[in-house]
């Protein structure tokens, strides 16, 4: 199984500020932690996740 790691900015639940956050998506599963040093905080199931083209255009980073 292949992983992918690394910063994202991560929306807080008030969403009023991003936060740095570690991510790493290994298989179909998408943990994130504070750091790299960290315990895991949460992950997340992508089973039945599936991609589609943002709606919003010319924003740099984003998606949906």
């Amino acid at each position: 199984t292949s992983v992918k790691e690394g910063l994202l900015l991560k929306q807080t639940s008030s969403f009023q500020r991003w936060k740095k956050r570690y991510f790493k998506l290994r298989g179909r599963t998408l943990y994130y932690a504070k750091d790299a040093k960290s315990l895991i905080f949460d992950e997340v199931d992508l089973s039945d996740a599936s991609v589609a083209e943002s709606s919003t255009k010319n924003v740099n980073n984003s998606f949906t």
